[in-house]
Formats: C-alpha cells, sequence, structure tokens
C-alpha cells in the first residue's frame, strides 16, 4: 500500500499539466507515506535496511549522504520500499523452516525422542523413521538396485552378477556389507 501511494505521489507531484490542488494533495500523501515509514521503521528507512553504515561513517560522510536524502527522496524511498518488500518475501519463505525449528527446540527440551522403526543393513543401529540415511553410518535406508553396465537391467542392491546377462557387476557399484 505505501508503494502504491508513494508511486501515485510522486507521478503526480512530478508529473506535468496538473492543477495546484493535486499537487498539494500529492505532496502531503507522499509526506503521510513518508511520515508512516518513519514512525513504524526509522532506523531501517535510515540505514537503507542495512546498506549504510551510520556508525562507521565520519561526520562529512554523514552530511554528505544526509544531502543525497533531501534531494533524492523518492529515489530513497523506492530503494528502501523495494528492500523492505524483499525483506518481507524472504522472511515469509523461511517461516516454514523457523516453526520446523521450533518444533524441533521444544521436542529436544521435553526429551522428545525421534522414532525408530527398524535397524541399519550395516551398523545394525536403529533407524529413524521417514529417514533417506543412517544417522550412525550415512548408509542409505534403502540401498539403490545396481545397474548392469552391459544391458542396463537392475539388480538387487547386494547383487553380484547381472539377473538378464549374467555380467559381473563391477565392484565401486556395489555398497559394501562386509567393510565397516
Amino acid at each position: 500500500m505505501l508503494v502504491t501511494a508513494s508511486v501515485i505521489s510522486i507521478t503526480l507531484i512530478f508529473g506535468s499539466g496538473i492543477s495546484s490542488l493535486l499537487t498539494v494533495l500529492s505532496f502531503l500523501i507522499y509526506l503521510g507515506v513518508i511520515s508512516t515509514i518513519m514512525v513504524k521503521d526509522w532506523r531501517g528507512f535510515l540505514t537503507m535496511n542495512g546498506w549504510l553504515k551510520w556508525r562507521s561513517m565520519g561526520d562529512q560522510q554523514r552530511l554528505m549522504v544526509g544531502c543525497l536524502f533531501a534531494v533524492f527522496n523518492a529515489v530513497f524511498l523506492l530503494v528502501y520500499l523495494g528492500q523492505a518488500y524483499m525483506t518481507y518475501r524472504r522472511d515469509k519463505q523461511l517461516e516454514p523452516l523457523k516453526r520446523r525449528r521450533k518444533i524441533a527446540e521444544q521436542e529436544a527440551e521435553l526429551g522428545m525422542m525421534p522414532h525408530t522403526d527398524g535397524t541399519c543393513y550395516k551398523c545394525n543401529q536403529p533407524l529413524q523413521v521417514g529417514a533417506e540415511f543412517c544417522v550412525f553410518c550415512g548408509a542409505r535406508v534403502m540401498p539403490r538396485p545396481r545397474i548392469c553396465p552391459e544391458c542396463y537391467a537392475t539388480a538387487l542392491p547386494d547383487a553380484r552378477w547381472c539377473p538378464e546377462c549374467g555380467a559381473q557387476l563391477e565392484r565401486f557399484d556395489f555398497p559394501s556389507l562386509d567393510a565397516s
């Protein structure tokens, strides 16, 4: 809403052939947008959401940036609103991950252990329900089938010979069951 109001007011202020009453009204809308931002997020606006490091600037640099703000405030406003929108979108995308982390932290505080089902074929440790890999040895929970290099037939994960053509399946392709 702030973006729309600021774009309309800037367009009307700098537009040609408009009445003085409309110009004043547009300028008041623009001041309302700036005032709203200064009340809600003055620090974010003055630092351009962290791009400007006021504390590390000298007095002359601050004065120069302040003058640029005064002269090009419409540009700075649009940059700020664009950054604010991008930050909003990023936060919305991260929201499910943050919620998942919070749930995991609360479950850990309560001492809730993950459910297990069966054991790993490689290390015989318990497997977490829904896991793709064993948390103890890193082996796949469900080993991948082997593919014959000769006829491209699929074979069981621990097969040494192709079930279709009888070719020997290559050793580097084989998930080792005997080596730990």
